[in-house]
């Protein structure tokens, strides 16, 4: 989908919004589009808040995988300088796994995964913290034999086994 003439800035870079589901996504297209920036939505819901955005000049729908949304962005028209903004979880780690493919087409806003995976597992981050001696949460390990104690309680009440 593309929007109409007069609503689009000049030729140049984009910045592709990964996912404009949440607040935050809409935030960024905002503000982006305030300035000036031709901005491009990608998004996997169809009933994604942020794609009414007026200052959304073009949506890219893409399905759950990986190789979908690579390609669909590999097939946006190449222009120097598009950035790269995932806005959620699932986007960050799609660009941040697959960094040197996108790399070679877009301008990143996140580091590779070698990088971020340690911060994106809660565990991980935390330890980092601790080793840098910078307050965070505890965060307890879980056994690989634990087993939570909800299905035997409800099956005490529900008078099953």
């Amino acid at each position: 989908m593309t929007r109409g003439p007069g609503t689009l800035a000049e030729p140049g870079p984009r910045a592709l919004v990964l996912g404009v589901e949440h607040p935050r996504g809409v935030a960024v297209v905002r503000s982006l589009g305030r300035r000036g920036i031709r901005v491009v939505g990608v998004e996997r819901d169809p009933n994604a808040r942020g794609l009414g955005s007026r200052y959304l000049q073009q949506i890219v729908m893409v399905g759950d995988g990986d190789a979908g949304t690579l390609s669909a962005l590999e097939a946006q028209p190449a222009t120097p300088g598009d950035l790269l903004i995932p806005t959620n979880d699932h986007f960050l780690s799609l660009v941040s796994r697959h960094w040197t493919r996108l790399a070679r087409r877009f301008t990143l806003t996140v580091p590779p995964w070698d990088v971020l995976e340690p911060l994106m597992d809660k565990p991980s981050c935390y330890r980092l913290a601790r080793e840098a001696a910078r307050p965070a949460p505890s965060c307890p390990a879980m056994r690989a034999s634990w087993t939570p104690s909800w299905p035997r309680s409800i099956s005490a009440v529900s008078g099953t086994s």
